[in-house]
């Protein structure tokens, strides 16, 4: 990645109770620090107040999200009929629509969903305005301690990151990668051992990952042309547009480390999921 500017950038929700509002900001910061001044750094965490979705809208959202697991399911080969996969969303319909305060907390979790997929899309926007060729988006569940700048480092002398193609590396992992893949791993003799390549894009959990200017672009233009799909969470809202890149020929070579380069601290019980503190 010589001559070619990068973009860390770090999303948060401003959440106090939970144990990585300030330790992640402070880590972000010293992480930056040992890095050259030519990067592009960002920190993003400003929401509106947090209030549950309409039961209406919510039930909009639902029904989206059980459409993309439809054929996310097709993507992914998997053999579960869409019957199957419909019906186990059912009982996720009937709280939202009640007045049970389960289905409120349902509802105040897709809000929230919603506002980190909008940190997300601003720090792709900010990378575009940078003009960088690659952004490391940092959530604050991320765990960053001394060894993250040798990690970083290695990152960014990887062969992979020159790759032509729009790209999507997901550098923290979170569920057991052949979980997520459902069998979708490609051997690539010429990429070292700790890359895995799959034969389709697909994310984990988005706590740490990098995208370069070709993927960020096409992020950018369908977050644009679907903005019902911003309610989504991030990991979802770009798996439907991987889905998508397929049906419209747009090539984007997907890798993931392993292990991973970063700690997931919501997996790892370093600090608690920000559903958790709801």
């Amino acid at each position: 990645m010589k001559n070619k500017k990068i973009g860390l950038f770090l999303v948060h929700n401003y959440n106090k109770d939970r144990d990585s509002f300030d330790k992640s900001r402070q880590d972000f910061d010293e992480l930056v620090g040992g890095l050259s001044s030519e990067m592009v750094y960002g920190q993003y965490g400003w929401q509106p107040e947090v209030a549950p979705l309409s039961r209406w809208r919510f039930f909009c959202r639902t029904v989206r999200y059980i459409a993309l697991q439809v054929s996310w399911s097709g993507y992914l080969s998997d053999r579960r009929s869409k019957l199957r996969i419909i019906l186990s969303f059912v009982p996720t319909l009937f709280k939202s629509l009640g007045l049970s305060k389960s289905g409120s907390s349902l509802r105040k979790r897709a809000c929230i969903e919603g506002f980190v997929t909008d940190k997300h899309i601003r720090c792709w926007s900010r990378a575009l305005e940078e003009k960088c060729s690659l952004a490391i988006i940092f959530e604050d569940d991320a765990i960053i301690d001394r060894s993250s700048l040798i990690n970083l480092v290695r990152v960014l002398s990887s062969k992979i990151i020159d790759f032509q193609d729009a790209l999507y590396v997901d550098l923290a992992g979170g569920f057991p990668l052949e979980k997520v893949s459902g069998g979708l791993l490609k051997n690539n003799e010429k990429l070292p051992a700790d890359w895995i390549h799959l034969v389709r894009p697909i994310t984990n959990t988005a706590c740490v990952y990098a995208v370069n200017d070709k993927l960020i672009e096409y992020f950018l233009s369908r977050a644009l042309s679907s903005p019902a799909m911003r309610e989504l969470p991030i990991d979802w809202f770009m798996n439907n547009i991987f889905l998508r890149s397929e049906k419209e020929g747009f090539k984007v070579s997907c890798f993931h480390a392993f292990p991973s380069v970063f700690e997931h601290g919501s997996f790892t019980g370093k600090y608690p999921s920000w559903g958790a503190v709801l």
